[in-house]
């Protein structure tokens, strides 16, 4: 292999895979004692990351994208019939429910559910922090960013929180669990430990962040057509409605959500029979003893 960067390594049916900065990609068959070039498709030898799915082997480029390869690295072909991806430096790639999640440089995320065939745009929240590692516990994702700290999703990336509570860092290269607690390794050399229990109710796919406040998250998507999502956060058992208004104001919607536990709720807005234009939901909580928790208000955007 001789003096080269090893940025990542894999392995599929007892093949190892690395990848290097600028000689490509080396496969051995024999536990490492030898190695050779598997680059036959490849335009760009400066490899940052490998992914595995099944029998679909990733690699993420310096500046040309996703290739893919489904034949131990004979041949690889791009992976990105929309050409997404095209020209996009991609450091990691990440794995989730045989799902391909792409890590950019530009500041963005995308999500391949077809082995790389198209791409999505996803978690908005915090790619323009730069996510640096990624680890999913039950239904639960971890994020560490870069000068962003650790971020956590309990649905799936549609809204982030913040649980840098005793975490003084702010640049998180790894993320590892136990399924106990989470293992943060710094970039000053250092490993931060803290028990799942303290961020989330159990360690089961039903798995929920602790709320520390009340919060009413912008609608996903946005601009929507016609349907978006409408997420609120509750610290104590409370009523709830949500109202949705015109930009005159006017009322369009009302959902009397009822009385909700403490935890975060998801809203089904559909705009089907509304016309295009600027509307604005409102979230109104009143806890069990009558007194007002939470009245927010953000806009949204509804383009047919």
């Amino acid at each position: 292999m001789g003096n080269t960067v090893v940025s990542s390594i894999v392995e599929i049916d007892s093949n190892l895979f690395v990848s290097t900065e600028g000689e490509g990609i080396f496969l051995s068959n024999d536990k490492g004692v030898n190695w050779e070039k598997v680059n036959s498709g490849l335009s760009n030898y400066e490899i940052l990351s490998l992914a595995v799915i099944g029998k679909n082997l990733f690699a993420g480029t310096f500046g040309s994208g996703v290739y893919r390869t489904t034949d131990n690295g004979a041949n690889w072909t791009v992976a990105d019939t929309g050409s997404t991806m095209s020209g996009q430096y991609v450091p990691d790639l990440f794995v989730i429910e045989n799902n391909l999640l792409a890590i950019t440089w530009s500041g963005s995320s995308y999500l391949s559910t077809d082995n790389g065939d198209s791409w999505t745009k996803v978690y908005d929240d915090i790619s323009h922090l730069g996510i640096l590692s990624f680890v999913k516990v039950g239904s639960n994702l971890f994020a560490g960013t870069n000068y962003g700290g650790i971020y956590l999703s309990t649905n799936n990336g549609i809204s982030w929180t913040s649980i840098n509570d005793g975490f003084t860092e702010k640049i998180v290269q790894s993320l590892a669990t136990d399924g106990t607690n989470l293992f943060v390794g710094g970039i000053y050399g250092s490993v931060w430990r803290r028990p799942l229990a303290e961020v989330v109710t159990s360690i089961s796919p039903s798995l929920k962040v602790l709320p520390k406040e009340f919060d009413l998250s912008q609608n996903y998507p946005n601009p929507f057509n016609p349907a978006t999502v409408i997420q609120y956060t509750l610290v104590c058992e409370s009523n709830v409605t949500i109202t949705v208004y015109d930009n005159l104001g006017q009322i369009v919607r009302t959902f009397n959500e009822g009385t909700k536990n403490a935890g975060s709720y998801k809203l089904n807005f559909d705009g089907e029979s509304l016309s295009s234009g600027v509307y604005f939901y409102r979230l109104n909580t009143v806890s069990l003893d009558g007194s007002p928790k939470l009245s927010a208000i953000k806009k949204m955007l509804l383009l047919k």
